[in-house]
């Protein structure tokens, strides 16, 4: 069904473009009559975070504008807390709600329109079909889109995703031009003491506390480190620290998956199996209140470099380069290993086995080094 609506899709975006031609090309931009911009970032966790720098840009570059963020339903009452975006439209994914997404868009006769990251034509091309005179987007790889951009933005392999975002608005102000490109996201005090007194109800420890928490999954499966080492670190750490209490985090449904390592680790009083307990949006608070994350390369990741927490995350076949701490890195610790497949073919991978080359001691290792500050 995916297939016959983008073919759909696709065969209406072609007769509007042979009908009313192309947009208009990025040299004829003025920025000063720009009023309205609809911005897209409307993938995973993890990229939606990536892309905040190039929003906050985009306020920089266009002080006066409206900004309004086109991004993934489940992570709206997240995101806004992001002072400089006016106003926001929900993303259902694919082709849902393809009409309403329409109408929404061609309801405030954007100016602009700046794709920071999608993973497919659709929030492109509805811009187009939405008349959005100028369109750009990051990191075109093929031609699927081009007719329907005001330009290309040349794809930058080395670059950080917080920079690749950031060369969209570079195609506006030159590519010369620098910017703010650190992760922030805020956290209301209310927020983060609330989550404060509900882990210390979780909690059947008494005393003072150090949380240490476990981001066991990530949204692809070749970024995962086996359940069977989150579960011996989690022994070991509790062995060794007797004021850590350990928390789990995951969603609705991945309960079963950290309840299994939490009966692994054998500890019920030290630790926590948060999975299924909280909102996306509370995330940040949540984090705000550990003085470690131990994680694979996904989007909590991302949310607790923004917050400030204090991070050990795992890479392999997926690249530090390109999505690894980018900012405060006396308190974020990369653990990574040369991928040993080459070409790694990542996502395609049938059994990605290669986070296994990560041991356990290294882990612990670099949480008991003194490495971070919480210590």
């Amino acid at each position: 069904m995916r297939k016959i609506k983008s073919k759909l899709f696709d065969l209406v975006l072609r007769k509007r473009l042979n009908k009313l031609g192309p947009v208009r090309p990025i040299s004829e931009l003025k920025r000063e009559q720009v009023n309205r911009i609809l911005v897209v970032s409307s993938t995973a966790l993890g990229d939606t975070v990536l892309s905040l720098p190039a929003i906050r840009s985009t306020r920089s570059i266009f002080p006066g504008a409206e900004i309004t963020w086109l991004l993934k339903k489940s992570y709206l009452e997240l995101f806004r807390v992001v002072e400089c975006v006016d106003d926001f439209i929900p993303y259902h994914g694919g082709y849902r709600k393809l009409k309403s997404l329409y109408q929404r868009v061609s309801s405030k006769s954007f100016d602009l329109c700046l794709i920071f990251h999608d993973s497919d034509p659709c929030p492109g091309g509805v811009a187009y079909l939405a008349g959005v005179p100028f369109i750009l987007r990051s990191g075109l790889r093929d031609d699927q889109l081009a007719p329907y951009l005001s330009g290309r933005v040349t794809y930058v392999d080395d670059h950080h995703a917080i920079e690749q975002r950031l060369d969209v608005l570079r195609t506006i102000v030159g590519g010369g031009a620098s910017f703010v490109n650190n992760l922030y996201l805020e956290v209301k005090v209310e927020s983060q003491k609330e989550w404060s007194s509900r882990l210390h109800e979780f909690c059947e420890e008494s005393g003072t506390k150090k949380y240490i928490g476990f981001q066991t999954l990530a949204a692809k499966k070749y970024c995962v480190w086996p359940k069977e080492k989150f579960i011996a670190l989690g022994k070991r750490l509790i062995r060794q620290c007797s004021d850590v209490v350990l928390v789990l985090l995951g969603a609705r449904g991945e309960k079963r998956y950290c309840q299994d390592i939490a009966d692994g680790i054998a500890s019920k009083k030290r630790v926590i199996n948060l999975a299924g307990k909280y909102k996306v949006s509370e995330l940040p608070a949540i984090l705000k209140n550990f003085d470690l994350l131990v994680t694979n390369d996904t989007g909590p990741l991302h949310v607790a470099v923004a917050v400030g927490t204090p991070t050990v995350s795992l890479f392999v076949p997926s690249r530090i380069e390109h999505t690894g701490p980018n900012q405060d890195l006396h308190k974020h610790k990369v653990i990574r290993k040369v991928p040993p497949c080459n070409p790694c073919v990542r996502k395609y991978c049938d059994s990605p086995w290669c986070m296994n080359l990560i041991s356990v001691d290294e882990v612990f290792d670099v949480i008991n080094s003194g490495f971070h500050r919480c210590w």
